[in-house]
């Protein structure tokens, strides 16, 4: 609907006009009508012709007057009030109203609700800013689900200035984890299964990484990789996720196991990209090594490097082995916890 062209400032404006010229119009017609009274009653119609006045029978003339000159007085003011109420009611309460019942939609969780754009041009325009901004928390939501949590708040922080695109350097804890023979699996199962088996094997390690404030930076096929605060947290979610994988594996008739590879140490942090599309991510040493020892991991394997294994302090029996790592001259120590 088309909203009106005036704005509720012209309404008021020419309200107040309107008032202006009933009042001039009602008083003037009021004084009008006294003159005629007490000219057509108490004047000679000629020089000729006399009138006998009574003092009490103008005195009653004079007081029904008045009291008519109140109740118009009376009227001119109350017009304005009612006129107020009404006009606020109108324009500003309902309209308000509207407005408010749609924000609690939002606050609710409903992003789909939207208002109608009509009425005065305040009201119109103020209802269509809010479903823009509704279409746009609701877009911010939806891309919320398919970027990372670091990139999230390098968008936020580009906004305000505290991060830049900048790369920089950054002691982190890398995790890496990747199902085992899902290459096959794929091949000899119809790939809605197999979107809906991958999809359950992520819940199960999603909902376990959170829930240790992991942040996920990407999903790589049926590969995951995250970054966790403390080596002590990424340890605890690869234990309980490869329980609760094991949990699952007992309802199904091919089971699907995931093998873990953490490691701690410096990689560069940044916007990886070119032109329009970048990736806030991280590279370096420390995350091909986290990669190499995921890939090391047998079926239901956690896998740490050395940095990590000292951090932890860890009491569990694990083996301990030097292996070989592509793009890499030495060794590298690698404890392998099942």
């Amino acid at each position: 609907m088309v909203p009106f062209k005036t704005d509720l400032k012209k309404v008021y404006f020419i309200s107040v006009a309107v008032l202006v010229l009933l009042v001039i119009i009602f008083y003037g017609l009021f004084f009008v009508n006294i003159g005629n009274t007490f000219k057509g009653k108490y004047l000679p119609k000629s020089k000729a012709d006399a009138v006998a006045i009574s003092k009490s029978e103008v005195l009653e003339d004079l007081n029904g007057m008045i009291w008519a000159y109140i109740f118009i007085s009376l009227l001119m003011f109350v017009f304005p009030f009612v006129f107020s109420f009404f006009t606020y009611w109108l324009f500003i309460k309902r309209p308000f109203n509207e407005l408010k019942r749609g924000m609690q939609c939002v606050k609710d969780g409903d992003f789909e609700t939207r208002l109608a754009v009509k009425g005065l041009k305040e009201i119109a325009e103020l209802n269509e800013n809010f479903n823009n901004m509704v279409r746009a928390c609701q877009k911010k939501i939806a891309i919320k689900h398919y970027v990372s949590g670091s990139t999230e708040k390098m968008v936020a922080g580009l906004h305000t200035g505290e991060i830049t695109t900048h790369p920089h350097r950054k002691m982190v804890t890398i995790f890496f984890s990747d199902v085992r023979e899902f290459t096959s699996f794929s091949e000899q199962n119809d790939p809605l299964v197999v979107i809906n088996t991958i999809n359950e094997l992520f819940t199960i390690q999603v909902s376990t990484i959170k829930k240790h404030y992991g942040d996920i930076d990407k999903f790589i096929g049926d590969e995951i990789m995250v970054e966790f605060p403390t080596p002590s947290l990424a340890f605890k979610a690869a234990s309980e996720i490869q329980r609760k994988v094991e949990t699952f594996n007992k309802k199904r008739d091919v089971p699907l196991e995931v093998g873990i590879g953490i490691n701690f140490g410096e990689a560069i942090v940044g916007a990886i990209g070119s032109g329009d599309q970048y990736d806030w991510t991280m590279i370096g040493h420390t995350v091909n090594i986290a990669r190499r020892l995921c890939a090391a991991a047998e079926k239901g394997e956690v896998v740490v490097s050395q940095t990590i294994y000292e951090k932890l302090k860890v009491k569990r029996e694990c083996e301990k082995k030097d292996i070989k790592v592509k793009g890499v001259s030495k060794p590298v120590k690698a404890y392998f916890f099942c």
